[in-house]
């Protein structure tokens, strides 16, 4: 697995899903941190086509399946709409300086229960 020169993720069980509502970059230095969200969808495939519309304010760099499937909407390069209005540790606006993930059903996977930190829906690594 590797990123590729347009900031796409490239390797086995990788699938790109356009999300082109997503268009502003990031800024110098940034992203600087991961976020890991988890979804019920029924599939991740299903959550990344979701996601990708354009009516649905809300996005993520990846979402990876129960079976270690990936599909990247928006490239690393790029920010996507996961947090609104948000603050964590002194820093306000997480969309604009992290790197989302979206897993199925993680919270039940007990090597993410450690990293759960509130209310079963959001990791902060």
């Amino acid at each position: 697995m590797k990123i590729n020169s347009k900031n796409l993720l490239e390797g086995d069980n990788i699938s790109q899903v356009p999300c082109p509502k997503n268009k502003q970059k990031f800024g110098t230095n940034l992203p600087d941190t991961v976020i890991i969200h988890y979804t019920r969808g029924a599939s991740a495939k299903s959550s990344a086509d979701w996601l990708s519309r354009n009516e649905v304010k809300a996005s993520a760099h990846l979402v990876i399946g129960r079976e270690g499937e990936i599909y990247q909407l928006v490239p690393f390069d790029t920010i996507s709409w996961h947090a609104g209005p948000s603050s964590f540790g002194g820093r306000d606006q997480h969309s604009f300086w992290l790197i989302c993930l979206f897993g199925l059903y993680i919270a039940s996977n007990p090597l993410f229960n450690r990293l759960i930190v509130s209310d079963n829906s959001w990791c902060h690594i």
